[in-house]
């Protein structure tokens, strides 16, 4: 996927690749806290200037996120424009901090993870597009 425009931030990369469309990959070994997630809706927001958005979130190898940026990513703060999330994890205990993530924090926008960025991205574009 080639990006329009593209933030680099300590630990994750946020492209542009669409005008509705966001890619954030978290670096290799990263571990996510709240700080990061402030900063990747800030990224996104300068990205999508105002406008209605879906993100693809690339997990990376060998990351975690901490208790406290998981629960501050599913609230309606952090949720701003954005109107689907799709995630796309990489080992079994991503999938596991995923699905604790989608039974627990409870997501207020759709919110899916996948094994591959394709029907990552074929997922979320179907629902920005409606």
């Amino acid at each position: 996927m080639k990006s329009v425009e593209k933030i680099s931030l300590n630990k994750s990369t946020i492209e542009l690749l669409a005008p509705n469309l966001i890619l954030v990959t978290l670096k290799d070994n990263s571990a996510i806290e709240v700080e990061d997630i402030i900063e990747i809706k800030a990224a996104n927001s300068k990205l999508t200037k105002g406008t209605d958005y879906g993100v693809i979130m690339d997990s990376g190898n060998f990351t975690s996120i901490s208790a406290e940026a998981r629960n501050l990513t599913a609230t309606k703060e952090m949720e701003g424009k954005r109107i689907a999330m799709s995630i796309v994890i990489n080992s079994l205990s991503q999938r596991l901090i995923v699905n604790f993530f989608l039974k627990i924090n409870k997501p207020l926008v759709p919110t899916k993870s996948f094994s591959n960025e394709a029907e990552a991205r074929e997922w979320i574009e179907a629902i920005i597009n409606q």
